[in-house]
């Protein structure tokens, strides 16, 4: 009876944050808090179904709110899309994955479930944008080369080879030393592989790294023999598709838009922001980041529109596309359930 109930509870929770998402671009923490007492309520009435797999629950849960809180730092998610997912992990039975005990996180299969629905969803956004403005003669110059890796082919081997390097360590290590929880962790090593990959980008001196995790590579393969333990090739071949079609989908995340239609929280553009910065006009926003840091809020929405009446002032401004991050969780989510209890 608790995967029914517990099912019903994360798909209520997934459309009223869907309808919320898309409508005023917030997920409500009043709407999960109530959600979560009644699962919570529903956890220990139905306790003799759940007791075994309790502990399991837990870590599964503290584990979902560390991979949640890490993806909203690196800004791969807003914070009510990181809680909802935290909550829909807490929510949904250890039964209905189906897994072994030691698998630490099987909520895993749901965040890839939902990224893999969400970039489909945008590369085929992107691709019929690109054939609009293929077919539209102001914007017949954009040129769709998929193939473009990087501006700078050496920089992108460089960055590529580093992050190679790093998660070929990483994972020689979990698969030599800790062989039970490389088997039974794959899909959790994916995400700890991509977390790594994207903290190693945001450092400096990718050269200096690139050679002591080259040599360090050499060293365990001198200790332990000649051989790769299972690497996730999955993700190193990911990695190049993600950025091959990276500058593709980006040249359509942007919209021109009318100054009075601005609206709180929405996000400027980096270059739209920058024409604001000279104006003396007080509350215009700062930089932009083109992340949720930079929504804009009341008083930055009534200085734009004066700044548009001053003489720098422009009648149209460049936003990021707004893109509600909910309703592709909670596909993944009703996808998964479905299929589990039905098929």
């Amino acid at each position: 009876m608790t995967v029914y109930f517990q099912s019903i509870i994360a798909i209520i929770l997934c459309i009223i944050s869907s309808v919320t998402d898309i409508k005023s671009k917030k997920i409500y923490n009043k709407v999960i808090l109530t959600i979560l007492t009644i699962s919570t309520i529903i956890n220990i009435v139905f306790w003799y179904e759940i007791k075994e797999t309790f502990t399991s629950m837990i870590l599964n849960s503290i584990i979902s709110l560390i991979v949640s809180f890490i993806f909203f730092y690196y800004k791969i998610w807003a914070a009510g899309d990181a809680k909802l997912f935290f909550a829909i992990s807490y929510i949904i039975p250890l039964k209905l994955y189906e897994v072994d005990s030691r698998n630490y996180f099987p909520s895993v299969y749901i965040l890839i479930l939902i990224f893999s629905i969400t970039y489909i969803s945008i590369m085929i956004e992107s691709i019929c944008c690109a054939i609009k403005d293929k077919n539209n003669k102001k914007e017949s110059k954009i040129k769709l080369n998929i193939c473009k890796l990087h501006t700078n082919i050496s920089k992108f081997i460089l960055e590529y080879c580093h992050t190679f390097f790093v998660i070929l360590l990483l994972n020689n290590i979990i698969n030599r030393y800790f062989p039970n929880f490389a088997f039974f962790n794959q899909p959790l090593i994916v995400i700890i592989n991509l977390i790594l990959g994207i903290q190693m980008n945001t450092l400096k001196d990718k050269d200096k790294r690139l050679v002591l995790f080259l040599i360090l590579n050499i060293i365990f393969y001198i200790i332990n023999g000649v051989g790769f333990f299972n690497v996730n090739f999955i993700f190193i071949l990911s990695v190049v598709l993600i950025t091959m079609t990276k500058n593709f989908s980006e040249k359509y995340n942007y919209e021109e838009i009318k100054v009075e239609d601005i609206k709180e929280g929405m996000i400027l553009s980096l270059e739209s922001s920058m024409l604001l910065q000279t104006s003396r006009i007080k509350n215009l926003p700062g930089i932009s980041t083109e992340d949720t840091k930079s929504r804009l809020n009341f008083e930055n929405v009534e200085s734009i529109k004066r700044w548009k009446k001053s003489k720098k002032g422009k009648d149209t401004l460049i936003i990021v596309k707004f893109l509600p991050f909910a309703p592709f969780m909670s596909a993944g989510v009703i996808f998964f359930i479905i299929f589990k209890i039905f098929m």
